[in-house]
This record gives structure tokens, sequence and C-alpha cells, in this order.
């Protein structure tokens, strides 16, 4: 598992620092976790701290992606959108027409998709929301 934890932004980096060291400090194989004193409690607080992490570092991403999604024009909205296999002109201009952004796109669930753009079946929809999160 490999986590940077100098990237997040919150203010509790510090404690998942920590909490980071102390996983790495844990012992690999089961034997060795047994052999230490390390309690099932101290482990479970310790994935549950990381968990925390993971979830911070997912928001800044998520937050940074729709940031980068909302700066593009709406001409280049739609060459993104064309780029996608499957999706042409006349999908992509239903897609930006009915959701009004990129960023509208990237926030919809698969189904939304399909159930406001008739067009847009379900292996469509996925590769647009795949292209969406690789930009």
């Amino acid at each position: 598992m490999h986590l940077t934890l100098h990237k997040f932004r919150s203010k509790r980096a510090p404690t998942f620092q920590r909490a980071w060291d102390r996983l790495r400090a844990t012992p690999r194989s089961p034997l060795d976790l047994a052999t230490t004193n390390l309690r099932l409690e101290q482990v479970e607080a310790l994935a549950k701290t990381l968990s925390a992490a993971l979830a911070v570092a997912t928001r800044d991403v998520d937050r940074d992606q729709r940031d980068r999604l909302d700066m593009l024009p709406r001409e280049l909205a739609l060459y993104e959108l064309k780029r996608v296999p499957g999706i042409a002109d006349t999908r992509a201009q239903a897609l930006l027409s009915r959701f009004g952004s990129l960023v509208a796109i990237y926030d919809a669930s698969v189904y939304e998709i399909i159930e406001h753009v008739p067009s847009v079946g379900v292996v469509l929809a996925e590769r647009v929301k795949d292209h969406l999160r690789s930009l």
C-alpha cells in the first residue's frame, strides 16, 4: 500500500501521519501480529484512522477534478465528450444541453444520465463517467 500523506490539505494531517507511521511499524504477517503487543482494538482504531485519511484524500481529488472540469469552456467540453467512443456530436450536445456542464455530468449517476438522455445507454454513460474521471 503506497500512500503519501504530505499531500493532505486537512488540519488533521499530523494525526494521519502518526497513524500511518504506526501502521508502517506494524508487523506484516499474522504470526508477527500475534507476537506483538498490539491489541485488536488498536488495529481497528488504526484502520479507522487510515480510512478517514483515505476519505479526505478522495474528497480533495474529487474537488480538484471538479475544478478542472469547471474551467473548460463549452467548445472544449463538447470536444472532450466527443472523444468518448460512441459519443458523437448529437449525443454530446444532448448531454451538455441537459446537464449544462461537465461538472454536472461528473456529479450525475449513470442512471441519471440514462434517464435524462435517452440516446445514451448504460455502457456509454459509464464510458462518459470514466472519461471525465480521467481528465
